[in-house]
């Protein structure tokens, strides 16, 4: 078997607006509002779930319910949360999964939370999902260079395509969104990183097939059926290397040492090409470990190009990347460009 990649998305496609993690409360709903705005000024349907729009979360069944709906319904072409939160893995065991492995595939977007989706959703389907941006940060009536890249990509029907690094990222999230509908605030010059790079420019090139997410969600997964990296292998992708990409949000160092830790001797970087690791947000470092120690002394040993600062995670702009997807990822002088393997569908 093989990796499977939903339809494109076409003029006219329905997208399909749940809420399996964190739901919407009142004070955020005028961004979400501008989102759905824009969808529809781009020619999309948009089907809103009761999840969306609560003070507090859902229960789990409640999401997980309204989220398997939506995938079994053939009217939806996409399912796009408005955001991620916590608890998504709550759902993951109520999600009738040997249904949904013979379902028409949909494209699922999103980051955080929702990676936690995402990346059940490949291994154990062997569908592509994409982690990318979040519904509610599209409120701004134009897009930066790469974060509009997720709709290229999505409606791409088959080919290469390419995503180049920003030129610059966004360091805090209290001046975006300010004024209503003026996006992200972009106020920092982006450089990625070659773990192990001394004053002289490197350059690095690697190959494989793309899978990853949140750090602070994928963790637990860890030795559970549903973070099952061998079968995954042996379902869908046999003997072709990982590109692992990660990030972290608002936890402290040794947090990300001991998840880094726990996947290298759970065997998830075996058979692996290279790492991305996205900005680490509001990390709290400590004085005897901080990002460079931490990939240092966790992976070292693994003896393959790392590269972090990457656009990916919570310090937009983050490029899209297609879980189960073949890519190929070139590096140099703090620039950095990946490049997608989209296969034509058959049938």
């Amino acid at each position: 078997m093989t990796i499977t990649f939903p339809p494109p998305l076409k003029n006219r496609s329905t997208i399909g607006i749940t809420a399996p993690s964190n739901s919407v409360p009142k004070a955020f709903q005028p961004l979400l509002d501008l989102a759905i705005l824009n969808f529809k000024k781009r020619g999309f349907k948009i089907i809103e779930g009761k999840t969306v729009r609560r003070e507090t979360r859902a229960d789990k069944t409640t999401r997980a319910s309204e989220l398997e709906d939506f995938l079994l319904n053939d009217q939806i072409d996409a399912i796009f949360p408005p955001w991620g939160g916590n608890l998504l893995i709550d759902i993951l065991p109520l999600l009738s999964w040997d249904k949904l492995k013979n379902i028409n595939k949909k494209w699922i977007i999103g980051y955080s939370d929702i990676s936690t989706l995402n990346f059940v959703y490949t291994l154990l389907t062997g569908t592509a999902t994409a982690h990318s941006t979040n519904l509610i940060d599209l409120s701004a009536k134009n897009w930066d260079n790469v974060t509009s890249k997720w709709l290229n990509i999505l409606e791409t029907d088959s080919g290469i395509f390419t995503q180049i690094s920003s030129k610059y990222c966004q360091s805090s999230w209290e001046k975006s969104h300010k004024p209503l509908g003026s996006g992200f605030y972009l106020d920092t010059p982006t450089f990625w990183r070659l773990f192990g790079e001394n004053k002289e420019a490197k350059s690095t090139e690697f190959s494989g097939i793309l899978l990853g997410g949140c750090l602070n969600t994928l963790k637990t997964l860890i030795g559970t059926h549903f973070g099952n990296i061998t079968k995954f292998r042996q379902n869908f992708i046999g003997d072709s290397p990982l590109i692992w990409y990660l990030e972290s949000a608002n936890v402290n160092i040794y947090d990300i040492y001991d998840s880094l830790w726990q996947m290298k001797h759970s065997g998830w970087f075996n058979n692996t090409s290279g790492i991305l690791f996205g900005r680490f947000y509001n990390c709290q470092v400590e004085k005897d470990l901080n990002i460079e120690s931490t990939i240092h002394s966790v992976l070292s040993d693994l003896n393959l190009p790392i590269l972090y600062n990457v656009d990916i995670g919570h310090s937009p702009p983050q490029m899209t990347l297609i879980n189960g997807a073949n890519a190929t990822v070139t590096y140099h002088d703090g620039l950095g460009e990946i490049k997608t393997f989209i296969p034509r569908r058959v049938g």
